[in-house]
């Protein structure tokens, strides 16, 4: 479906085309020109054709997937990755609408949609998801970093006052980031005289006890092995402390990993930053690399009592920044919630948050209100009293979360 979307001509050269397609296969044709998109408005990897596509194919059952395009002339000016789904809690439905990688996966959704012609995106957006397929909410979000454009989000659904209720950021939570200097000499700098010394001691007393090495696995041949031994390490890691860890904890984590590192691997995207002692594995960092960013995904390290005073995290964390710095990568995206030692090792946090935009129309708040109300109960009873409090000293309470808590939690 190809339509025109009223341009305006103080932030457009030209009136924006739009098209809905509802498969990644029928938009194969413009990878390039989505990739590159994403690289030119500043959103993240995880917007990326394949990283979408592959999330789609592990978590889009029975739901309808809205590619929206935009295009000024020729050109691709704006992506909106978007999926319908149906949401019951108790006696309350709701059609919501989503943007691809949402949920199930901890990943950001900034929008890729170029300088200028964000308001008629956004507009177009809610006229199609709100208006022709009467969704009650259209959620954009996790967003954070330079590429969420939050203020401009909000500014852009609330001029739609004739078919927007309400518009409003949801979300309490942050994201942490690191900035890369030019070398690592100057990164030491920031982190302070005292961090640094804990930091170069520990390395001193390693090294000495131990043959250590450091290495970076990225080729394309490697990789799989790689994250094998990634998985096993992260799974003792978190088993010590009775927990699952991530591959766990979120369904089809495992399966949904492997396939991201064999594509994106193949397009050299993906790295492990892996220190060894006596040639064994210690502490690995599994990330991907795209457009000047680390995307640190997950860290892993041995859990054994000779390890534990060695502050494994932060050395690995040390180890992977002095990497990416020497690769020339200027960020490193360094995942959500609250950790003092990102912050100890020079992180800063940044506000993540979710757009909600609710419908106008007969009911629809009432809904959204009691549907929000079962979700806070949910997310209480069963998220923070049984999953996190007594799965980890009760076993047979230990599965992977909940399929309608992940859906109805925003």
């Amino acid at each position: 479906m190809t339509l025109s979307v009223g341009g305006d001509s103080a932030t457009t050269e030209a009136p924006l085309s739009f098209r809905a397609l509802h498969s990644f296969a029928d938009a194969e044709s413009l990878r390039p020109a989505w990739n590159e998109l994403v690289l030119r408005s500043g959103a993240d990897v995880y917007q990326t054709f394949d990283w979408c596509r592959l999330w789609w194919q592990h978590y889009g059952a029975r739901r309808q997937l809205h590619l929206l395009l935009y295009f000024s002339s020729e050109e691709l000016v704006g992506v909106v990755p978007a999926f319908v789904e149906t949401l019951w809690l108790g006696p309350v439905r709701l059609r919501v609408a989503k943007l691809v990688g949402a949920d199930f996966s901890l990943h950001l959704c900034n929008l890729p949609v170029g300088p200028g012609v964000l308001p008629s995106v956004v507009s177009s957006t809610l006229r199609h998801l709100l208006g022709q397929h009467r969704c009650d909410l259209l959620l954009l979000g996790p967003l954070s970093g330079p590429g969420a454009r939050l203020d401009e989000l909000l500014a852009a659904g609330r001029q739609g006052a004739a078919l927007v209720e309400k518009a409003e950021n949801l979300g309490t939570s942050c994201n942490t980031y690191f900035r890369l200097p030019a070398t690592f000499t100057e990164y030491e700098k920031t982190i302070g005289k005292q961090q640094r010394g804990n930091l170069n001691r520990t390395v001193a007393q390693f090294s000495k006890a131990h043959r250590v090495a450091f290495e970076v696995v990225s080729q394309p041949a490697q990789l799989a092995a790689a994250f094998e031994n990634f998985l096993a390490l992260h799974e003792a890691q978190w088993r010590a402390e009775g927990k699952l860890g991530h591959f766990g904890d979120w369904p089809d984590a495992e399966d949904y990993n492997r396939d991201l590192v064999r594509t994106l691997g193949a397009q050299g995207m993906v790295r492990f930053h892996r220190i060894l002692a006596n040639e064994r594995v210690v502490s690995s960092q599994y990330s991907y690399v795209f457009g000047g960013t680390n995307y640190w995904r997950l860290p892993a390290r041995a859990f054994a009592p000779e390890w534990d005073r060695l502050s494994f995290g932060r050395m690995g964390l040390a180890k992977m920044i002095g990497a990416s710095i020497s690769e020339g990568l200027h960020t490193i995206e360094g995942g959500r919630g609250h950790y003092d030692y990102k912050l100890q090792m020079g992180g800063h946090e940044l506000p993540l948050r979710t757009i909600q935009f609710m419908r106008r129309g007969p009911g629809v708040s009432a809904r959204v209100r009691v549907f929000r109300t079962f979700a806070s109960l949910l997310d209480l009873a069963y998220y923070k009293v049984v999953f996190t409090r007594l799965a980890p000293r009760m076993p047979v309470l230990q599965q992977s979360l909940w399929p309608v808590w992940i859906r109805s939690t925003w």
